[in-house]
């Protein structure tokens, strides 16, 4: 069994991106639920535990995304990959359930711990799978512009 074809690793590697991206736009969209009143569907979140709310991911994203890169180098790229989507994915879950601002506050900064693993790591992958210097420019452009569709994505009633 070999590697799977380049442009799964690509597909792979821009879907991954992409719920990153598209989880920051989904927080920003949400904000202002948040700061409700629990009665009212809310958890009643401060204005201070809204900015942290954003700046726990951010935070741990920054602050591990060099560390993480290196250790894709070292452990397997497709290994920190899945460590990070699983770690993400866990965060995000507890997300959804969070029934105070504090507890969204220590899941978020779960979910930037995975997105540090993440990011690095898809890049990674395509500068590793495509070895053509036109092939990967194009591959690391489809990379870049799936991260701006993610950010720019919105729902509809949001852009209201």
């Amino acid at each position: 069994m070999g590697s799977p074809p380049p442009l799964a690793d690509a597909g792979g590697a821009c879907v991954s991106l992409f719920v990153i991206a598209v989880d920051n736009t989904i927080l920003n969209v949400a904000l202002p639920t948040l700061a409700k009143s629990t009665a009212h569907g809310g958890l009643g979140a401060s204005t201070s535990q809204l900015q942290w709310t954003v700046d726990a991911y951010t935070i741990m994203f920054a602050g591990l995304l060099l560390t993480a890169g290196s250790l894709g180098d070292r452990f397997g790229r497709y290994r920190t990959l899945a460590i990070g989507l699983a770690v993400f994915g866990v965060g995000s879950l507890l997300s959804s359930r969070a029934t105070s601002a504090d507890v969204l506050i220590a899941t978020r900064a779960l979910m930037g711990i995975g997105g540090a693993f993440i990011m690095p790591s898809t890049l990674s992958i395509l500068t590793n799978v495509f070895t053509d210097p036109k092939e990967r420019g194009r591959a690391i452009g489809i990379w870049a512009g799936v991260a701006g569709l993610g950010v720019s994505a919105q729902s509809p009633e949001a852009s209201c």
